[in-house]
């Protein structure tokens, strides 16, 4: 425990001597040990649902998913920059919460390992965890025009030598990403690229 005291000088007494207001306060400081700390894991699809992982902790999360990353005791208590990282550019991502400090935005893409670590821009006072992504594999799949799924439907009438772009989404939305193929029934009605790009050569119907 430490007193901090400020003071400043209004006057003179009676001998000369200087006269001071002063005010002053106790701060009690403790080293936080680093199995103290933690980050909050919590997932982003409308649960609330989350988990704390500790200082140097492993975590298994599944699939491809975004989850909001939030520190708790032991790091960014005196509101510093954070500086957040990621060993691993195929497993996952993670980027800094612009509006509000000692959050992120962590996105894993697929299978591995990686560590995300989180440190302070001054201090240099760090706290990491490993992750652990595991495969979900999809058992569907869905396709997407302008927003509208139209998987097993129809597309509304598309004028000839058009080129439209379609959107393939796995099911379930965790399921770790997968190549996928486009074929079209009849090339010479529409035919289509591996991005989903489809151009229309002649009037007439047929199934992607």
């Amino acid at each position: 425990e430490i007193t901090v005291t400020a003071k400043t000088p209004y006057g003179v007494d009676t001998t000369g001597g200087a006269l001071y207001a002063s005010a002053s306060l106790k701060v009690q400081v403790y080293e936080l040990l680093p199995e103290e700390a933690m980050i909050r894991i919590i997932n982003n699809d409308g649960t609330g649902d989350y988990q704390d992982v500790g200082n140097g902790e492993t975590v298994t999360l599944a699939g491809a998913r975004t989850l909001t990353l939030r520190l708790g005791n032991g790091i960014a208590e005196n509101n510093e920059k954070i500086v957040w990282s990621c060993d691993t550019a195929f497993v996952a991502s993670v980027t800094a919460d612009e509006t509000l400090n000692g959050q992120a935005v962590l996105r894993t893409i697929r299978p591995g390992t990686a560590v995300i670590r989180a440190r302070g821009a001054v201090s240099g006072q760090s706290f990491s965890f490993t992750i652990k992504v595991t495969a979900v594999e999809a058992d569907g799949i869905a396709i997407f025009y302008n927003g509208v799924d139209y998987t097993n439907g129809v597309l509304p009438s598309v004028a000839k030598g058009r080129e439209i772009n379609l959107e393939n989404r796995l099911l379930p939305d965790t399921a770790t990403p997968v190549n996928i193929t486009w074929t079209s029934s009849d090339r010479k009605v529409a035919s289509n690229n591996n991005s989903g790009l489809l151009k229309i050569n002649s009037d007439s119907g047929m199934t992607v």
